[in-house]
């Protein structure tokens, strides 16, 4: 992945990786670690853990803002806000589109034009680009906050 793709997903998502493979990994699509046999993986297993910090900040906030009284109107509220085509939205809003800009793509993968408006890879790669910070700012919620609620503004 070339520096300078790295430096303009870094400018758009607000943070800055030490360990750019953890980025880079956050925007490998299957088909290129397949393909490649890229040596950090692709976004799919940072997607699953992402997904459950994503969770874990919004339902926190919604209860900070005493905008939930329970945790099952919180789930139905939580959900609301976080679902893939809400992330497809904020990501497309702080400029990631098209998608295929941002991803390491296989052969098979870079012609299929459903990539750019599928809400499902939208909402991987922002889930695995939540992982990668988490773990690249060794576990610094306070910067995942400030990328989920400021940067994306999910509960907007």
């Amino acid at each position: 992945m070339e520096n300078e793709k790295i430096e303009k997903i870094e400018f758009m998502i607000g943070y800055t990786f030490t360990k750019k493979e953890n980025l880079i990994k956050a925007v490998t699509h299957g088909s290129a670690s397949n393909e490649k046999k890229e040596e950090y993986g692709n976004y799919e297993d940072l997607a699953k853990f992402g997904d459950r910090i994503l969770n874990f900040i919004v339902i926190e906030e919604l209860f900070r803002q005493n905008r939930i009284d329970d945790i099952e109107t919180g789930h139905i509220k939580k959900n609301n806000y976080i679902n893939n085509q809400n992330l497809m939205e904020k990501a497309k809003n702080i400029g990631i589109r098209p998608l295929r800009e941002f991803l390491v793509l296989g052969k098979g993968s870079e012609s299929d034009s459903n990539i750019d408006e599928s809400d499902k890879i939208y909402g991987d790669v922002i889930e695995a680009l939540i992982a990668a910070i988490y773990l690249d700012s060794e576990g610094n919620l306070d910067k995942l906050r400030k990328f989920i609620l400021e940067k994306l503004n999910v509960l907007d």
